[in-house]
């Protein structure tokens, strides 16, 4: 599956979409009559991999789309793993350094910064959890790369079970 990540966070919302089922429901919760009465709530299923993401916090089925897709990217930079060849530590050591700006900001969820960071999760992958492996591979220190993990709470949830998968400890 080499490069298939890559493609997939590099597709137009168009045909990323194209590549998936799309189900449209009620969403139950808070939102009055028209969350209620309308599929306004997404769920996205990729075909290829499998990964499945939902969207339900917005009572507009467009504004609800879009998060979804959002989402799906997220999942495939963080579930799909890669084999590491050769890396390009100059640009993941960018990455790493400079990292997203605030939790919130747009940078999280660009195709580049999500590609380079799922190289970072197959580098940890093929470091077998180690922080300082991985960041000796990269080209960086263990501390910054312990920073940007930390910056995100969905990098510190996988690379915690990929820790506790190797028998190291989880990141705090």
């Amino acid at each position: 599956m080499t490069g298939e990540r890559s493609r997939l966070l590099h597709l137009d919302d168009r045909a990323l979409i194209r590549e998936c089922e799309v189900d449209l429901y009620k969403a139950s919760g808070a939102g009055g009559q028209k969350r209620n009465k309308t599929s306004s709530a997404v769920r996205m299923r990729h075909t290829a991999t499998g990964t499945s993401v939902s969207a339900t916090r917005s009572r507009s089925q467009a504004k609800n789309r879009r998060i979804a897709l959002a989402k799906l990217r997220t999942s495939i930079a963080l579930d799909l793993r890669e084999p590491v060849h050769e890396l390009n530590s100059v640009d993941l050591a960018t990455t790493i350094s400079k990292g997203p700006r605030g939790k919130n900001s747009k940078s999280r969820t660009t195709a580049s910064y999500l590609e380079q960071l799922a190289i970072v999760l197959d580098v940890l992958e093929a470091s077998s959890a180690s922080l300082s492996v991985a960041a000796m591979r990269i080209g960086v220190t263990t501390a910054s790369l312990v920073k940007l993990l930390r910056g995100d709470d969905r990098l510190v949830r996988r690379v915690s079970h990929m820790r506790v998968r190797y028998g190291l400890k989880p990141l705090q």
